[in-house]
């Protein structure tokens, strides 16, 4: 064989590729982020929909108000989304709920016009107590 022949060949035989034990490397390392990543993903939509409901709940009680300073039947006069539900008595009293995927946001009247917030998501909410 000449030298020029010899060289090509040397070349050919560098020319691999990844060996298996790198490409497990790099599975166990794609695996291992994906095992951190989906429940951290999980718990930014559990969060997502638990302040999209309060805010969505919370979003009505001016409605409610202003409906029975009016005279008005909150539960029938005021148009709701489907994912609200409002159930006004003749005291006043009553609750706005607005449901998400995972839990619903309960915003409960009472009869003195006070306010108040629950949840049933498992993630906290700050403004809305359990």
């Amino acid at each position: 064989m000449t030298k020029a022949v010899q060289a090509r060949a040397a070349a050919k035989r560098g020319q691999g590729g990844f060996t298996l034990i790198e490409l497990l490397i790099v599975v166990a390392i794609i695996g291992i982020l994906a095992a951190i990543a989906i429940p951290q993903y999980q718990n930014y939509v559990d969060r997502s929909n638990a302040n999209a409901a309060f805010t969505e709940a919370s979003g009505f009680r001016t409605p409610v108000e202003a409906a029975l300073l009016d005279g008005e039947d909150p539960s029938t006069d005021i148009t709701t989304p489907a994912s609200v539900n409002i159930t006004i008595d003749n005291t006043g009293a009553g609750s706005v709920v607005s449901t998400k995927t995972g839990g619903a946001v309960t915003m409960a009247r009472t009869a003195d016009g006070v306010w108040s917030c629950t949840n049933t998501f498992a993630t906290d909410l700050d403004n809305c107590g359990d």
